[in-house]
């Protein structure tokens, strides 16, 4: 799952609204924010608020650590 929501992260080249990325998945916002909040954590993702809501996008500087960084984020 944390895989699917960096790839439609990095398909955007605009940040992404929370409320948008759970249209794309079939499991609860809840869930959607544990794993958003794991990708942060290992800085894949970054997040800003804009009112109420956040938005994310992904941290491009660490594409290339990718394949390192997938099986941290996977045994998180």
């Amino acid at each position: 799952m944390r895989i699917r929501i960096l790839n439609l992260l990095a398909n955007n080249d605009d940040p992404v609204c929370v409320c948008e990325i759970v249209k794309h998945f079939p499991i609860q916002q809840s869930s959607i924010s544990h794993h958003l909040k794991i990708l942060r954590d290992c800085r894949f993702v970054l997040a800003e608020r804009r009112g109420t809501f956040m938005y994310y996008r992904v941290n491009r500087k660490c594409l290339s650590d990718f394949p390192h960084a997938a099986r941290v984020i996977m045994n998180v």
